[in-house]
């Protein structure tokens, strides 16, 4: 199965100069706990609840005056549309990330897959392979 028969489509997203408060507004409107950050279609970074709450805070400015890609997350994994699901699990979780935004071939953003999908799917773990002589 592919990322792409799972995935939520057209995520929400922000651009770099979009203000923290912009990002956060929509994270609330939309109940979503990460945005992509695009330069048009191409994703250049994501913005998460927590970077908002941490990082956002510890500047001691306003979040009006805070530019998204002060505080956005890099560098970026993303998963191809055409990636086997037990992939994007592993990336995710050797990553330690809940949510990836999917790619096409061209590198433009059409979805984004979460834990949830997963879960949803029967695939909230990877499946580790056995060594040959457990099998």
């Amino acid at each position: 199965m592919y990322v792409r028969e799972i995935m939520t489509p057209a995520p929400i997203v922000c651009g770099p100069h979009d203000t923290v408060d912009y990002a956060a507004k929509l994270m609330l409107n939309h109940n979503v706990g990460e945005i992509p950050v695009c330069d048009g279609a191409i994703v250049i970074g994501v913005v998460t609840d927590r970077d908002i709450t941490v990082r956002a805070t510890a500047t001691g400015k306003s979040p009006m005056e805070i530019e998204v890609r002060a505080l956005m997350t890099q560098p970026v994994y993303t998963a191809g549309e055409f990636d086997l699901i037990e992939r994007a699990a592993e990336l995710m979780e050797a990553q330690h990330i809940r949510r990836v935004p999917v790619v096409d071939r061209n590198w433009r953003l059409v979805g984004i897959l979460s834990q949830t999908d997963l879960a949803r799917n029967g695939h909230d773990r990877p499946r580790k392979l056995l060594p040959a002589s457990a099998a």
